[in-house]
């Protein structure tokens, strides 16, 4: 469900909480922490306002990593969002890389068993998840199509959650399109 009309404040002052999808080397934010030199927005993505400022970080858990790993927020008070930095390999609400979703729903769509490494029940979650957004999106194309269009538009193809749309950011590299994900 990618929507590529402009993010709107809320009328109720909630804030939303917006996911900034960048390129960077989570070794290097493991060893360094929040000394990372994180580089800041020149201007919001959702409104395009230019004074978005350091919003703290928040603890974020990663496969292979034993433990949290601090990630970056910034505010926007024009917009009153809160962008929160992940990794690009990261779909959002996954503590697993992309790559791996990708593997798991590839040999169990191919009659192989599923991955030995990942928990049996994840994966099991991740193809229920899978099979209700195909079918939610009435999207009939090869699965293993679907699931690289869904990460290519930004969508949780292992996520029972319909809310998620995407806003082209307009930023230059490193960053990449983020995804909103609106409360209430």
């Amino acid at each position: 469900m990618a929507d590529n009309g402009s993010l709107k404040p809320t009328l109720s002052g909630e804030r939303l909480k917006l996911l900034l999808i960048i390129r960077v080397i989570l070794k290097e934010i493991q060893l360094q922490g929040r000394r990372f030199p994180w580089k800041r927005p020149g201007s919001c993505p959702g409104c395009q306002g230019r004074r978005l400022w350091g919003h703290g970080f928040v603890l974020r858990y990663f496969h292979g990593y034993a433990k949290g790993l601090w990630m970056r927020r910034w505010r926007c008070p024009d917009c009153n969002a809160v962008h929160t930095v992940r990794p690009h390999e990261y779909p959002a609400g996954s503590a697993y890389p992309a790559t791996t979703h990708f593997e798991s729903l590839r040999r169990k769509l191919t009659g192989e068993s599923f991955l030995p490494s990942v928990s049996r029940q994840a994966q099991q979650y991740w193809k229920n998840a899978f099979d209700f957004q195909r079918h939610k999106l009435e999207n009939w194309k090869t699965p293993l199509v679907f699931f690289r269009e869904s990460i290519i538009n930004g969508r949780k193809p292992v996520s029972f959650s319909l809310k998620q749309r995407v806003i082209p950011s307009g930023l230059d590299p490193p960053y990449l399109n983020f995804a909103v994900t609106a409360t209430g």
